[in-house]
């Protein structure tokens, strides 16, 4: 971790909105914590005051009631002029609402629309042939001459002019590009839920809370720079919205007794049966029939066996999985929050010849995790000796007993392994394990050691998503 910013040090010194202190302070601190607006701030340093422009973005967005300074000096009219700009258009407004008081969104914001504005900029200083000049002259007396200097001074003035004269002639432009600014932020934010969140209905707000700022900033950013990410974040909240669906289907069904059987399940004994014990003339041939297992009653469609250690999820990572690379990430996102849902263990075990382990305590990812989950593929063929083989090295130790086994792929074992030592641990430690099978892989070996599989074309196939009820 960096050093703790100092008063001193602070950026945001010259604003052209009524601010505070605290203000003033906060947005050094985001600026400390956030590699967006760092990188921003540092694209724009050729700029004059460009930095004290990202301060106002920031505070016209994060502030209750943002007023404009009357009086401003020369220099800082052009950032009254684009903030003022913000105050009149109809979508600031509204967006507002959702911005004030809120670290995230607001930073979020400013970090799209500062950059916006500053390629806003570079394009009017090569289109227009006055800024350019007036601009050239400023970096041209900056080198030679030094900032202090007059020379300086005045040819950033006139550089300073000649740009305002855009501002002025351009209102659709800055309408616009606020627009997709907030809309930017607001998909990123979204996003971040969708990654950091469970599948709890209506708490992804309060979760995402409970992690660090600087995390939320730092995954934000590499949201922006990562179409990967952002695909595995789509696929993860898809998947967990379902996983939702499933586990609440799955504790209806717990419940639920459909359909009749015959057993001596005295709380499952239909009530036809139960007026025969209660009748003496059929009293004694429901009594015969209740101790050879022949009484009538309900079944039920629930899980046999739900385990109570953790979840193992063994996923495949050949060669043949990259194009559903993102649809695996998503759906092992999905059942890691169940695990935090069911304050469960969760362990992740990719496979192909090579093998990679990650322990997630609780179902709890970070977001240096979740970076390198996203980041890491192994590619290669498909072994699944060493995957099983890790499986037991897990389930024998004690936070992983009575575990449930989810095992994941579209292929062949290439090396033809056995599996009786499998089979013979899984009796002996009594876990569970299901398989998902995907595409038109073939089916040998895995029926070998799963006591279920699903046969699913690809993650978005409505048979993959049973595994949820686990």
């Amino acid at each position: 971790m960096g050093k703790i910013p100092k008063k001193k040090d602070n950026v945001y010194r010259f604003p052209t909105i009524k601010v505070d202190s605290f203000d003033k302070r906060r947005f050094n601190e985001l600026l400390f914590m956030s590699k967006g607006l760092q990188r921003v701030k540092k694209e724009g340093e050729e700029i004059p005051f460009f930095d004290q422009l990202m301060g106002d973005v920031w505070s016209v967005l994060f502030k209750n009631n943002p007023q404009l300074i009357e009086e401003v000096p020369n220099e800082l009219k052009n950032n009254q002029k684009i903030i003022k700009k913000v105050l009149n258009d109809e979508k600031y407004h509204e967006t507002h609402e959702y911005t004030k008081l809120d670290d995230l969104y607001s930073c979020l914001c400013t970090v799209g629309f500062s950059e916006k504005i500053f390629n806003w900029i570079k394009k009017e200083i090569v289109s227009d042939p006055y800024i350019q000049l007036t601009h050239n002259d400023m970096k041209i007396n900056e080198i030679q001459k030094g900032k202090d200097s007059q020379e300086f001074k005045k040819s950033m003035h006139k550089f300073m002019q000649a740009l305002g004269e855009s501002i002025n002639n351009d209102d659709k432009s800055f309408s616009k590009m606020l627009q997709d600014s907030l809309t930017q932020a607001k998909d990123t934010e979204s996003m971040l839920h969708e990654l950091l969140s469970g599948i709890k209905a209506g708490v992804g707000g309060s979760e995402l809370k409970n992690v660090p700022l600087r995390d939320q900033f730092t995954l934000a950013e590499y949201l922006s720079k990562h179409k990967k990410m952002k695909e595995i974040a789509e696929w993860s909240g898809r998947f967990k919205a379902i996983a939702r669906s499933k586990q609440k289907s799955k504790s209806k069904e717990a419940i639920a007794r459909s359909g009749v059987k015959i057993g001596n399940e005295i709380d499952r004994l239909l009530p036809a049966e139960l007026i025969n014990l209660s009748i003496p003339e059929t009293k004694t041939d429901f009594l015969r029939r209740f101790v050879e297992n022949q009484t009538l009653q309900y079944g039920n469609i629930g899980k046999e066996k739900l385990g109570k250690g953790g979840i193992i999820l063994c996923l495949d990572q050949s060669r043949s999985m990259v194009e559903i690379d993102n649809q695996a990430k998503g759906f092992a996102l999905a059942l890691m929050s169940i695990a935090r849902r069911q304050r469960r263990d969760f362990s992740l075990i990719l496979f192909s010849n090579t093998l990679m382990m990650f322990h997630y305590p609780k179902g709890k990812i970070s977001v240096s995790q979740m970076v390198e989950l996203c980041e890491t593929f192994l590619n290669g063929g498909t072994n699944f000796r060493k995957p099983l083989n890790k499986t037991i090295e897990l389930i024998k130790k004690e936070r992983y007993k009575d575990a449930d086994v989810v095992f994941v792929t579209d292929g062949e074992d290439i090396n033809g392994n056995k599996y009786e030592d499998y089979k013979r641990n899984k009796e002996k430690l009594g876990f569970s394990h299901v398989s998902l099978l995907l595409g038109n892989a073939q089916t040998r070996a895995i029926r070998e050691f799963s006591d279920k599989i699903y046969f699913a074309y690809d993650f978005e196939d409505e048979n993959a998503h049973d595994v949820f009820k686990i």
